[in-house]
């Protein structure tokens, strides 16, 4: 399976893939990203980078995009670009690609070398540009086994039990492109003040459309509009498609989304709202066998 390390426009310059330093790895760090602790322990997607200062003051800077359920990197790109730029582009990048933060460059080396190494294991292969932007991140210790042991292992930056999952829901050859299997992944946060997460949240409304008060708790539909490539006769009257549900609890805040990468989204949402005011506790996942067995145990009852 090929890949492409895709290069954005006005990256590196009209031959700065080609000119980059040998001694790249002697020059500089400003700045290192890492996947969203939360985000990543929830859901296996994660946003990691690096950027370093060149001599004549420019930074060059590597992005790599990590997505356990396909196998580790699922792109990875690059830009030369002054301090500015920069700063623009990444704030840019913070509605689109996987949450990050800043981290240090030893768990960078973990994340990226674990997860490179984790994609060409899974079959993948990636033009020689991409050279131009791993070469940025150092390598850690150990062979490639021992990086992927430390991305998905026991004991290592991944939650056993999401890595379970993930195997035993595997991607369809079939799957069309833009298409995710069902994993319902149901996150537990813990929350000071639930009246005033409720408030905040209702400041969001339709994103997040109050649905009024049940069993001692106060529920919310995650909704966006419907896709243009989603057809529904509900879109033409206004209404909107349903990704997931948030419920306010007295100390806790559970949000359910139906896949990994739905959930991960809801998960940036809602420390961008809440800002400080929730602390990750607990993840669980279901796939479709485990939604299967429990309706069977249902129907027989």
């Amino acid at each position: 399976m090929k890949k492409r390390a895709l290069s954005i426009p006005t990256g590196f310059g009209s031959d700065g893939a080609k000119s980059l330093r040998a001694d790249v790895l002697s020059c500089p760090v400003t700045h290192v990203y890492v996947p969203d602790r939360d985000a990543w322990c929830a859901t296996g997607f994660g946003t990691a980078g690096i950027a370093r200062e060149q001599p004549d003051g420019r930074l060059v800077h590597s992005f790599f995009i990590i997505s356990l359920l396909e196998g580790g990197i699922v792109m990875m790109f690059g830009k030369d670009s002054t301090a500015k730029e920069h700063d623009e582009f990444v704030n840019r990048m913070r509605d689109v690609f996987p949450p990050f933060e800043d981290g240090t460059i030893e768990l960078l080396s973990e994340y990226v070398w674990g997860a490179y190494a984790l994609s060409e294991e899974h079959g993948a292969s990636w033009d020689a540009e991409a050279e131009q932007y791993l070469s940025l991140v150092p390598r850690p210790p150990g062979n490639r086994r021992r990086w992927i042991d430390r991305l998905i292992g026991p004991g290592g930056l991944t939650p056993q039990d999401l890595v379970k999952v993930i195997r035993e829901n595997p991607l369809p050859e079939d799957l069309p492109e833009g298409k995710e299997i069902m994993i319902l992944t149901e996150m537990s946060f813990h929350i000071e003040d639930e009246r005033d997460v409720v408030a905040e949240l209702r400041k969001r409304d339709p994103e997040f459309e109050y649905c009024g008060r049940e069993k001692g708790g106060e529920y919310f539909s995650w909704t966006r509009e419907y896709p243009p490539d989603h057809w529904s006769p509900l879109a033409s009257l206004g209404g909107r498609q349903i990704l997931g549900d948030v419920r306010v609890v007295p100390g806790r805040l559970i949000a359910e989304a139906k896949t990994l990468s739905m959930a991960c989204r809801l998960i940036y949402l809602l420390k961008n709202i809440l800002a400080g005011k929730l602390t990750l506790e607990k993840t669980t996942w279901r796939g479709m066998q485990d939604i299967l067995q429990t309706k069977k145990q249902r129907d027989s009852v």
